[in-house]
């Protein structure tokens, strides 16, 4: 796999990127330091404020913008998530003013990138740039050097994304109740409207009756009742409703998640080196070629002497 292959990403991550990174210093601060440094054949003007990184060192005609172990875009789904996305979003810029000194011109720049990633599978890691960087497995180094003509540097500024999954196995909570359902409570019965029905009273006593053409006389005993007693009929026409647990219908608890598998994606920039390429000026030709034929004139003379 071309580790190295360009993967432009699209537009609208571009905002979230630079709001959400604190890599690249905020422009115009009042506490900016302008810098001028003489190279071996190049003037580089920046400023400590704007240029990004964390530092700026010089050497030749060069300049290297250092970030240090302070860049860097990390992403990681929470664990016992299921189906989860991390994404972290970065951005880099590189500021500088490159003037050629007397006798010389700038004819193009040569631009070097370094940093480092780590992927814990599944996970990707991108940088935006020409040609950029690519990746969705391993960890190590990353780099690429590209060139830019013409005399002035274009500036440097592109988009890092980290992007990392993990996924579990969804397991039911505990059952922690019921769903409710209606029934009849046979304890509480609703009556129809009430009847009256008049009941005998009570046997308080006997008296003795002679059977009649009995001779000699025979005797019976009758029952005597007391005062009859009203009773009232109540019949059951239905019942009062109850709410029970319907047992067919659990609730379950918060479920588990196993995790199958917690992604894991970093990348970070630890240096971008910028060296301006130069040519000697058109009249230094000249002058050359002047001083050459000057000097063929003279040797001439002498041998003609």
């Amino acid at each position: 796999m071309n580790l190295f292959r360009r993967k432009p990403l699209p537009a609208i991550f571009a905002l979230p990127a630079i709001l959400a990174l604190g890599f690249t210093v905020a422009a115009g601060s009042a506490l900016a330091v302008p810098v001028s440094y003489t190279g071996t054949n190049v003037l580089i003007d920046y400023d400590t404020d704007t240029s990004g990184g964390d530092s700026v060192s010089t050497a030749g005609d060069s300049v290297t913008l250092n970030f240090g172990s302070n860049f860097n875009v990390s992403a990681s789904p929470s664990p016992g998530t299921s189906n989860s996305v991390a994404e972290a979003f970065g951005s880099y810029s590189a500021n500088f003013a490159f003037s050629a000194r007397p006798g010389r011109v700038i004819s193009g720049y040569q631009v070097t990138f370094a940093g480092t990633y780590s992927i814990g599978s599944p996970g990707s890691v991108s940088i935006s740039g020409t040609p950029g960087f690519s990746t969705d497995n391993g960890s190590g180094s990353w780099g690429w050097t590209t060139t830019f003509d013409g005399a002035s540097f274009p500036g440097l500024a592109g988009l890092v994304q980290a992007t990392a999954q993990g996924d579990g196995s969804e397991v039911p909570g505990p059952i922690i109740g019921y769903r409710q359902m209606v029934v009849e409570d046979q304890s509480r019965p609703v009556y129809g409207a009430s009847t009256w029905e008049e009941i005998p009273g009570k046997i308080i006593g006997y008296e003795l009756r002679q059977v009649p053409d009995s001779d000699p006389p025979e005797f019976y005993e009758v029952p005597v009742y007391g005062p009859p007693t009203l009773v009232e009929i109540r019949s059951i026409i239905g019942y009062w409703d109850k709410s029970v647990d319907d047992h067919e219908n659990p609730i379950y608890g918060p479920p588990t998640i196993y995790q199958l598998y917690l992604g894991q994606a970093d990348i970070g920039i630890s240096g971008i080196l910028i060296e301006a390429l130069t040519v000697p000026e058109p009249s230094t030709y000249a002058l050359m070629g002047l001083g050459l034929a000057a000097l063929a004139w003279t040797v001439r003379r002498r041998n003609a002497g």
